[in-house]
């Protein structure tokens, strides 16, 4: 696979993780205390999210 290839496959498996995140992001809001980021992770942005209970990383 070339290079554009990877970074579209990458980009569509990110896409698809992102809108799984949403809307589990959406189902638990009640519960969140928090959202904390950490820059950069592999270049991108990774959240840590803090619930009432626990927090998920």
């Amino acid at each position: 696979m070339n290079r554009a290839g990877a970074d579209a496959e990458k980009d569509k498996v990110f896409r698809i993780f992102n809108d799984h995140m949403t809307s589990y992001l959406e189902s638990i809001k009640p519960q969140i205390i928090g959202i904390k980021s950490i820059e950069p992770f592999f270049g991108r942005t990774l959240p840590i999210i803090f619930f009432k209970q626990f927090a998920v990383y």
